[in-house]
């Protein structure tokens, strides 16, 4: 196996442009970077890597190349040096067709995937087809009830849930389907991602890996308020019925269901319906008998993980608590350790906690006994990809920065109690690894500040690695300036970390205006050691343009441990603005040619939030901002959210007070363009109305543009729209002269 790794063949020659650029005698690129082509997806100028994936439940590699209907897969062992053709999309097309599958020129209409090295999976919009490579025809394995929103499919395709007019259908593979619910609707949800996605939570259909049972969530959201949306894209604006869970008012319910196959029984897990409390993490044990949730308080600062009898929906067994006197946000449930025996009832598990200061793993017994800690260090564990091995000697591979925050890394962490931790993978930067199916082998795609990127082969035990694949500098032909990682410190000494994106060849003598890019909420980290920061293009568009950009993570971010994260606890709006002002100041003092009278600054969402934060906290340091879709009372955003970080607005009054931007419209400095899609269900557009009104009654003179029946996040035609506008407006307002 060894011997092997040295004769893979790269796929891709490695990137010379960027070096080359920089060598004495060579002329510097005088192309420019046009906004038309950033926001041209197919156009833009990102690294290419190969598209190499794991053929699923093998060691095989896949690889499909080509654009659109001339895609060809190929695939490879890992000991082998040629890649295999298996099939061609207008073959997969044309198997579909065969069987009986009704396509149109969508792209989403042959979207696949491997379920081994023999068969692909096509799940559409009508149901599930497999295709055995090679053969004529696709056959159609499940067939999806009309108006489908909401699917889960079993471990063997045998079996699938589905959400149509708001109630749950069971389909199976002999042609059978079942309506198992009756009670759906706008208000009463199944199978969707409850308490509105918060803690970790992205759907509400799980199967156990015997594909017997199905658990679903059950959202009983009519305790919430109602809310007014509506089309007003219409002749006549129509009301939409909708519900919307604000800080301290009442909250839906939810409770969990169970249907058995074996029997087309149903059941729910044993609960109080009058605690109102989060169910979250939902997890079967590994044969399908036990179900485990962790129950959150509304509070928020009290959780304990359940276990469940999955046959009568009995509750067993507290396996632990935990506390936390700011919050508590379990975002995975338990992750049971495999075993050689096959003994599944008695099968240990890991368990993530903050208790020691940083998310870490932690081993357990069945019974939930604590047995030690698994990994240890100053840094968060972001999350655990895979196991390699059985029992005691099984290993855990995980993801974690180390000892430096902007990078993340693949460590192989021993469960037995004599290891420790070892990094698999090289070099700098920020690592996103996919495992083999049998956890011997990482495909490692990463990239840092100076590395477009690369994709990488790295044995898990071995610790050999190959280079597969470097991605060109795709902005080398272009005039863009430097990229500048940075360091600063908090009023109490805490390091923050920036990102600076230069003008290129700035002529000292001349002064350039600043463009600050803000998020700054929780779960957020803008800057990495990562190909541009992680930042998108439009950020060293705009430096090459004669900006000087500035990107920081204030306290509150994430990747930093339990201190710096509840650092804003109840206070949003306050800490985080002082870290930003500072990290202004630290760019205009250590870059000499940045214009302090032309400081810009845009966000969206809570981003937005803290554009205005600045605009109305800063006593006249920024000349403009673009706030997007901003919360501007957090006494009208969600429940779990808002609860989490600034409790409710009964128990924390002042906090509420301090953190409205609406009461502070009075105090607004500077040119400002407010932006709301009017359709936004996360943060609703009356944020941004009433922080209109009270601009209005403090005859504070702003520009506001409203993306009709647009959500939180503007896509296709409004996005580019957006983004001309702003650029527009960043330019009228700082690099062109304007009268006052």
């Amino acid at each position: 196996m060894h011997r092997a790794l040295t004769l893979l063949i790269p796929l891709l020659p490695p990137s010379h442009g960027a070096l080359a650029a920089q060598r004495g005698g060579i002329p510097a690129p005088q192309e420019r970077l046009e906004l038309a082509q950033i926001l041209d997806k197919t156009a833009a100028p990102r690294p290419k890597l190969p598209a190499v994936q794991w053929v699923a439940r093998s060691d095989q590699l896949s690889r499909a190349h080509g654009d659109g209907d001339a895609r060809t897969v190929a695939t490879r062992g890992i000991d082998e040096v040629t890649w295999r053709p298996r099939f061609t999309v207008p073959e997969l097309r044309a198997a579909l067709e065969v069987g009986g599958a009704e396509l149109t020129n969508d792209e989403q209409a042959v979207a696949w995937q491997w379920r081994d090295d023999h068969a692909v999976r096509i799940d559409r919009g009508d149901g599930v087809w497999h295709w055995r490579v090679g053969e004529a025809a696709a056959t159609r394995v499940l067939t999806a009830p009309k108006n489908t929103t909401t699917s889960a499919l079993a471990p063997d395709d045998q079996t699938g849930a589905f959400v149509a007019d708001h109630d749950l259908w069971i389909a199976r593979a002999d042609g059978r389907t079942k309506r198992v619910t009756w009670d759906g609707d706008t208000d009463l949800v199944y199978g969707g991602a409850a308490h509105r996605a918060e803690f970790g939570i992205d759907r509400g259909l799980w199967w156990d890996a015997t594909g017997r049972r199905l658990a679903f969530s059950r959202e009983d959201q009519r305790p919430n308020q109602p809310y007014p949306y509506a089309d007003l894209t219409a002749d006549a604006p129509t009301a939409v019925a909708g519900r919307y869970p604000m800080a301290g008012q009442p909250h839906a319910r939810v409770s969990i269901g169970i249907w058995d196959g074996r029997d087309d029984s149903m059941r729910y897990l044993a609960h109080d319906p009058d605690v109102d409390q989060y169910w979250t993490n939902v997890t079967f044990g590994p044969d399908g008998s036990k179900i485990y949730v962790t129950l959150v308080t509304r509070g928020q600062d009290h959780c304990e993980l359940v276990r469940f009898d999955a046959a009568t929906g009995a509750r067993e067994a507290t396996l632990l608590r935990e506390h936390d006197a700011e919050w508590i946000e379990p975002e995975s449930g338990p992750r049971f350790v495999p075993r050689a025996d096959g003994a599944t009832a008695t099968a240990p598990f890991l368990w993530f906690s903050s208790r020691d200061g940083y998310r870490h793993l932690y081993l357990h017994d069945a019974d939930g006994t604590r047995r030690r800690q698994v990994t240890d260090g100053n840094f968060d564990v972001r999350e655990l990809l895979a196991f390699e091995g059985t029992g005691d000697a099984a290993r855990a591979l995980v993801t974690a920065s180390g000892p430096n925050p902007l990078e993340m890394h693949c460590w192989s962490v021993p469960l037995s109690a004599d290891g420790t931790m070892t990094r698999l993978t090289a070099g700098r930067g920020w690592h996103e690894p996919a495992v083999s199916g049998d956890g011997r082998w990482l495909l490692d795609r990463h990239s840092s500040l100076v590395l477009p990127g690369a994709l990488d082969l790295i044995e898990t035990r071995g610790g050999q690695s190959l280079r597969l694949a470097t991605a060109e500098d795709p902005l080398a032909k272009f005039r863009v300036g430097e990229r500048r990682l940075f360091r600063t410190k908090a009023s109490d000494g805490t390091p923050l970390h920036g990102l600076l994106f230069l003008p290129p060849e700035p002529v000292p003598a001349q002064r350039y205006p600043v463009l600050q890019y803000v998020y700054g909420g929780p779960h957020s980290q803008l800057v990495r050691d990562a190909w541009l920061g992680s930042a998108r293009l439009w950020l060293p568009f705009m430096a090459s343009r004669g900006y000087v950009v500035l990107v920081l993570d204030n306290r509150g971010t994430a990747n930093r441990g339990v201190e710096f994260g509840q650092a804003v606890f109840r206070r949003l709006g306050t800490l985080e603005v002082e870290d930003q002002l500072r990290g202004l100041d630290h760019v205009l003092r250590e870059v000499p040619y940045a214009d302090p009278s032309r400081v810009g600054v845009h966000g969206w969402s809570y981003g937005g939030f803290m554009t205005l934060s600045l605009m109305t906290r800063s006593n006249g340091r920024y000349t403009c901002g673009v706030s997007g879709a901003p919360v501007t009372d957090w006494a009208q955003y969600e429940t779990g959210y808002t609860e989490r970080y600034m409790d409710t607005p009964l128990e924390n009054p002042e906090g509420f007070a301090r953190a409205s931007v609406v009461a502070r419209a009075k105090d607004l400095a500077g040119r400002l363009l407010l932006v709301h899609g009017t359709d936004d269900k996360t943060v609703m557009l009356s944020h941004s109305i009433r922080f209109l009104d009270a601009c209005v009654d403090a005859d504070k003179l702003v520009q506001f543009m409203a993306y009709p029946m647009q959500q939180h996040g503007l896509r296709g035609q409004d996005r580019a729209h957006f983004y001309r506008l702003m650029t527009r407006f960043f330019d009228e307002q700082l690099r062109y002269q304007r009268s006052n």
